[in-house]
């Protein structure tokens, strides 16, 4: 990585260099010179080295005048106390090994053991001065000395060489067949590089500079030693097979793997390449190069049309359950969820995955990732969302990657880390990611077209062209000089920039597509070769020959909870959401009361004259009640509309985590019960307040709690089922009109188009709305079970078929039988009405029994008849004495008053509809008082406004009866929703 220097820290490290020794001859002067001349050439551009060369020398000059060794020390200790300020860390022990450097070569050819001991003297004051750790300037020392034997730590030791015949038994190998001699090399943690001395009559470069045998150089990282006839060595890949006795191997291998879409030419090309453990892999491209294809089919998350993709040998896609928690995923789209904290967003995660930790644990384990990350100072801050930013872009980034850290994946994936980013914040992320990488794990990003900086702590390449085929894999500073070999052109002077730690990706992708020229040296449109010529070069000269280990993985930290400790989790997460957001919680928990306020105040009638309000004579309560179940449906609807919509990219994070799809819906389920059980409770309390409708509250909360539940259960549905927040709300009118409609309150089903209409029962299509079970509950409900006519429910229904049939069926078979002499065709009517007159009636079975139906019998029967007609009436009486003295003992009028609404009663009994009956195919079909009238259907098929459904023989109050409709109206969407998530891999 490229060093920065103030221009007067640089002088400073100049007049160290002339403070270090003493000129006592000239053999010392030049030999100081030399070694400055090399730091300087290995850092600096040419004019800055020549500069401070210069100074150097007038410096120099200064000193000579100055003989004092006493002065020279204390301006010694005065700019190593300056540099100590002043210089990182790295750059400390680069400098300090410079110094080691020319002490060792000094004293092998000084005759002057007193100069020697005042030069280590002097390097002893300058590691003081450093805080350098004695043990590893020990351990560089030996090896700069090349005094291996007295080096303890051969774990740090490092030998590159031909190695087919011959074994090193106490160092680490390196095996280079086409390599003319060795290099040992010595691993130094604090700079994070190798020191290496080469041996041999090869003539190597490092970074384009000839590197001379037995001189010690760093080895950093982007680092590459080249030479003729010999594949170059890169510091990455010396790095991680280094590295590799001390990790647990990790070998990611794509294998012929090819990906394409129907019907078109789009996706990924056949391509095999293979990225191993602390190597951190980038595939580039332009946009529509395959990249997101292939990320997909590398995490798992799609299938390749052929070839396969391996983690240690198993097969990713046939293990995809078993393996998937040893991957991670950050896709370029935020996951945060924005209304947490930055501590909150975490725990959450880490909740979820980490379940061997404590509550505790987990804390302390949040706390240090976040100090990791560089975000410990704003964990308290909310994340906003990138519009309404509170965290920067960078700090959003770093904490999308440390959700998925926060579980230990051995392998993850980032895609387009840095998009978004500045400059700087794009650094800061992929200097996090080769972190990552370098903790033994194998981190594969994204990225479009990344700067030098950037790109230089690439381990691996992968380039993508056009129509996804693959053009170059390897390390990323062959990528360039691959390129030109193939297109025929020499190196430029634009290569040295290499000698800097730096070099030119857009060169890459410009060299990639390299066009035609014309005669007149102008470019063409046509690139010099197309990417199917790339990727057939690619496939002959760079693809590797894919070989597998198949070794065992490392079990995954990764710790599911029970499915319900996941459901707590959820819940938890879910309420801290909402507890954040305070117009949320105004909206939710203030808008129902309010609701209920204003609908309550305009439907509260009163009389016209005296003002006075009289809840029997309020017109607007069968209005109210539909407004009602509207409301309800709408607050439903409203209050989970959005809610797994606003998951979804949360839920594909967490599709790596095998979690439990029932514990994440249930939670959901749980939460917007509870808020409709406080919004229902809030606004029957103050509608019905309002309204003076006195008893029966909780038996309203419950109708109108579950026709919200039911409607939250379809919002649950369509928000997950919908891929954009726009479409949800422009379904949410398409969903409630429909109930609006078919509630049963404002069309009536006698009245609509025939080929619509059902004359005996409510028609099907109105039977699958939630607003017709509410709407009927609810009517019913205040109708048969308020004070004043609760209990008398059997007894008003029996009044009312004595009447309907002493007042009309009776009269029907009258005129049947005075028409009978005149109309034989009216002997099969006559027959059904007396069948169900004796099936309403058993009583009188036996009497019509004995009188057949034919012409000479029609005095007899008409005689019978009217003796039916008198009993049932004499019935009637007796049963509206029995009504009226029940209510009688009720305190009757006052009762009444207060809880029987006429308006409602002339609403359910039809009081003001002439038509009594219909006719359906030969069926005489009573519309008279339909909330005294229970259907004979046993399955629960009925009219509107039944005050009784019948199950069999058993006969259910409607009200409950509903609710238990409004509850499968539920379960249904929940299982809906359930097989939504499980299908789309929740």
């Amino acid at each position: 990585m490229e060093q920065y220097f103030k221009y007067d820290t640089l002088k400073n490290v100049v007049e160290l260099f002339g403070l270090f020794i003493s000129y006592k001859n000239q053999a010392h002067e030049m030999l100081n010179y030399s070694y400055l001349d090399q730091y300087m050439g290995s850092r600096f551009a040419q004019r800055v080295r020549m500069e401070m060369l210069d100074y150097y020398k007038e410096y120099a000059t200064q000193l000579e005048e100055q003989t004092d060794a006493h002065v020279h020390g204390i301006a010694l200790k005065k700019h190593l106390n300056f540099l100590n300020d002043d210089l990182s860390k790295n750059q400390k022990v680069e400098f300090y090994i410079v110094l080691l450097n020319y002490v060792i070569d000094t004293e092998k050819v000084s005759e002057s053991k007193e100069y020697v001991t005042q030069l280590k003297e002097r390097l002893k004051i300058v590691s003081d001065t450093f805080n350098l750790d004695e043990s590893r300037i020990e351990s560089v020392a030996h090896f700069m000395s090349d005094d291996l034997a007295l080096e303890k730590n051969s774990k740090s030791l490092f030998v590159i060489g031909n190695f087919s015949r011959v074994k090193l038994k106490s160092f680490r190998m390196y095996d280079k067949k086409d390599i003319k001699g060795k290099i040992v090399a010595l691993y130094v943690p604090s700079i994070s590089s190798f020191l290496i001395r080469y041996s041999g009559s090869q003539e190597l470069h490092l970074n384009k500079q000839i590197l001379f045998p037995e001189r010690v150089y760093q080895f950093a990282l982007g680092g590459v030693i080249e030479a003729n006839e010999m594949t170059p060595i890169y510091f990455a890949d010396l790095y991680t097979d280094f590295c590799k006795e001390d990790i647990d191997r990790l070998e990611l291998v794509a294998q012929d793997v090819e990906k394409t879409f129907k019907g078109t030419n789009l996706g990924v090309k056949k391509l095999s390449f293979k990225v191993k453990s602390r190597q951190l892999m980038a595939v580039m491209g332009r946009s529509g190069t395959g990249k997101t294809t292939l990320f997909n089919v590398l995490s798992g998350i799609a299938k390749p049309n052929s070839g396969h993709v391996y983690l240690n040998g198993h097969n990713l896609h046939e293990n995809l359950d078993k393996l998937k928690r040893h991957l991670g995923y950050v896709p370029q789209e935020d996951l945060l969820i924005e209304e947490l904290t930055v501590f909150q967003n975490l725990k959450f995660g880490a909740q979820l995955c980490r379940d061997d930790l404590s509550e505790k644990d987990i804390e302390e384990l949040v706390l240090k990732t976040l100090l990791d990350f560089g975000l410990l100072n704003i964990k308290d801050l909310r994340v906003g969302s990138p519009l309404d930013k509170v965290i920067s872009g960078g700090q959003r980034k770093r904490l999308n990657i440390a959700l998925e850290l926060i579980r230990r994946p051995d392998v993850l994936f980032v895609d387009e880390p840095t998009s978004g980013l500045s400059s700087s914040d794009a650094l800061l992320v992929i200097k996090l990611l080769k972190q990552i990488a370098g903790m033994g794990n194998i981190v594969i990003i994204n990225i479009h077209q990344p700067p030098s900086d950037l790109f230089m702590l690439f381990d691996k390449l992968l380039i993508l062209d056009e129509n996804g085929y693959a053009a170059f894999y390897g390390n990323p500073f062959s990528a360039s000089s691959y390129f030109k070999k193939q297109l025929g052109f020499v190196d430029s002077i634009n290569d040295d920039s290499l000698k800097f730690g730096q070099c030119n990706p857009e060169q890459v992708i410009n060299l990639l597509e390299y066009k035609k020229l014309t005669a007149e040296g102008t470019p063409t449109g046509d690139r010099v070769y197309d990417s199917t010529q790339w990727h057939r070069l690619f496939t002959k000269e760079v693809q590797e020959d894919i070989g597998m280990e198949f070794n065992e993985l490392a079990a995954s930290l990764t710790t599911i909870p029970n499915r319900i400790k996941q459901f707590g989790i959820y819940l938890k997460r879910n309420i801290q959401i909402r507890k954040s957001d305070t117009q949320y919680l105004a909206m939710i928990f203030l808008g129902s009361p309010l609701l209920a306020l204003m609908m309550a105040f305009f439907l509260k009638s009163t009389n016209l004259e005296t003002h006075e309000y009289r809840f029997m004579d309020n017109d607007n309560l069968p209005v109210y009640l539909f407004i009602s179940v509207v409301v309800s449906l709408f607050l439903g609807l409203i209050l989970s509309s959005g809610e797994i919509f606003r998951d979804l990219k949360v839920i594909k994070r967490e599709a790596f985590l095998s979690l439990s799809p029932s514990s994440y819906l249930n939670s959901k389920v749980v939460y917007v019960a509870v808020v409709n059980a406080v919004q229902i409770s809030l606004y029957v309390l103050v509608g019905n307040s309002i309204l003076e409708i006195k008893g029966l509250y909780w038996q309203y909360m419950l109708v109108l709690w579950l026709t919200a539940f039911s409607s939250s259960m379809l919002g649950l549905y369509i928000s997950a089922k919908f891929k954009s927040i726009l479409s949800i709300y422009i379904t949410i009118p398409f969903l409630l009109i429909p109930q609006i409609l078919l509630a049963g309150a404002i069309l009536d089903f006698d009245k609509i188009h025939h080929s619509l209409a059902s004359k005996k029962y409510v028609p099907v299509y109105a039977n699958m709305n939630i607003s017709r079970w509410a709407y009927e509950s609810l009517v019913v409900l205040q109708f048969t079970e308020n004070k004043y006519d609760e209990g008398l429910t059997d007894l008003l229904v029996k009044q009312s078929k004595m009447s309907y049939h002493a007042n009309f069926f009776i009269p029907k078979i009258e005129t049947l039988l005075a028409d009978f002499h005149r109309d034989k065709e009216v002997k099969g009517e006559l027959e059904m009405m007396l069948r169900e007159l004796m099936f309403q009636f058993p009583e009188v079975e036996k009497q019509i029994l004995k009188i057949h139906v034919e012409q000479g019998n029609v005095v007899e029967l008409q005689q019978l008849i009217s003796k039916v007609k008198k009993w049932l009436r004499l019935n009637m009486s007796h049963l509206y004495d029995k009504v009226e003295e029940q209510r009688s003992a009720r305190q009757g009028h006052i009762v009444k008053k207060d809880y029987f609404n006429q308006k409602l009663s002339d609403f359910m009994l039809k009081a003001n509809d002439y038509v009594k009956y219909v006719y359906e195919d030969g069926d005489m079909i009573r519309k008279f008082q339909p909330g005294y009238y229970v259907s004979d259907s046993a399955i629960g098929r009925s009219h509107y406004y039944a005050p009784q459904k019948r199950i069999g023989n058993i006969l259910v109050k409607t009200w409950v009866y509903n609710l238990f409709i409004l509850a499968i109206f539920a379960l249904v969407f929940y299982v809906a929703v359930y097989i939504h998530l499980k299908r789309n891999k929740f």
